[in-house]
């Protein structure tokens, strides 16, 4: 079995431009420095404590999870306004037909991924979920490693689809290919240092991915 293990924020879920509203709400509260787009794909990056302090949150003033919590309650109350990435569904779908069994690896809260992938009418077309117990986005390799044991996933036939640099790091501890998507939450000019091939729009992610399991032909 082949298999696909798709990120949701920013790769199937359109949402940089709600992460950097909801940054910057913190931040205005505070006086501080208000982020572009640009200047949020610059910085933005996992562990998500060392993103903050990159943007000049001092955690001796207020603890990270305090500011985490003031985030996502920003973030989770607008997600309704959010859509899916250009062409995520119809990648999906054309996966499918061609054979993968596809599952989620989010550095979301598990709970509030599954309610989100229903909200998008995405959830029945996943076989598995994988994301944290907690909202602080410490980051996903665990949850990768328990999402490929439960799925039985043979690394040479697996392909993790996702928008930072650490879904490359993690599918590099996984064993299995990476495709990165630069319209997500980090440039382009990122994502072409982890070495992997970088895609502009998802449907073009799908001859790659065939090619990573050694199915060059059939599309």
């Amino acid at each position: 079995m082949d298999f696909v293990l798709w990120d949701w924020n920013g790769t199937l879920l359109d949402d940089r431009w709600l992460a950097v509203r909801s940054a910057n709400r913190l931040l205005a509260r505070r006086g501080m420095p208000l982020l572009t787009e640009e200047t949020y794909a610059e910085a933005f990056g996992f562990p998500v404590r060392d993103y903050y302090a990159l943007l000049g949150f001092d955690f001796d003033v207020e603890p990270f999870d305090d500011l985490s919590q003031e985030y996502v309650a920003e973030y989770e109350r607008d997600i309704g306004e959010c859509a899916l990435q250009p062409g995520a569904l119809e990648t999906v779908d054309r996966l499918a037909a061609l054979g993968f069994s596809q599952a989620v690896l989010s550095a979301s809260h598990l709970g509030f991924l599954d309610e989100a992938l229903r909200r998008f009418g995405l959830r029945d077309r996943f076989v598995d979920l994988a994301g944290l117990g907690d909202r602080n986005a410490h980051g996903k390799t665990d949850a990768g490693i328990a999402l490929m044991a439960r799925l039985g996933a043979d690394p040479a036939r697996t392909v993790l689809l996702g928008d930072t640099l650490h879904d490359a790091e993690v599918a590099q501890v996984l064993g299995c290919a990476c495709v990165l998507f630069a319209s997500g939450h980090q440039t382009r000019a990122r994502l072409a240092g982890a070495g992997v091939p970088v895609v502009d729009r998802l449907p073009d992610a799908v001859p790659l991915l065939l090619r990573a399991v050694g199915r060059d032909r059939g599309f």
